[in-house]
């Protein structure tokens, strides 16, 4: 998995993913270290995963976690593939 902060824009590989967290509540987007994410470009909010399968099982972990979050999983291209949540 690796991270990137928001003033990045990541190209990725067409075999890479992202996820995204966000609040079920409020919608209001996560950082990687699950704190609440307020465009603070110097923090990191995208996880990027080797596989759609790697970028799942992280999400599904999270959630058993943290129920109240959801992830958004994206392919290469940025387009949606699934939310994923309790």
């Amino acid at each position: 998995m690796k991270v990137y902060f928001g003033k990045e824009i990541p190209q990725l590989e067409k075999t890479k993913c992202s996820v995204v967290q966000t609040e079920i509540a409020t919608g209001i987007i996560l950082a990687t270290d699950g704190s609440r994410y307020f465009n603070d470009f110097d923090e990191p909010f995208i996880l990027i995963f080797d596989s759609i399968e790697d970028a799942k099982e992280f999400s599904e972990n999270k959630i058993a976690e943290r129920p109240e979050i959801e992830c958004n999983v994206y392919d290469h291209s940025a387009k949606f593939i699934e939310r994923i949540s309790k």
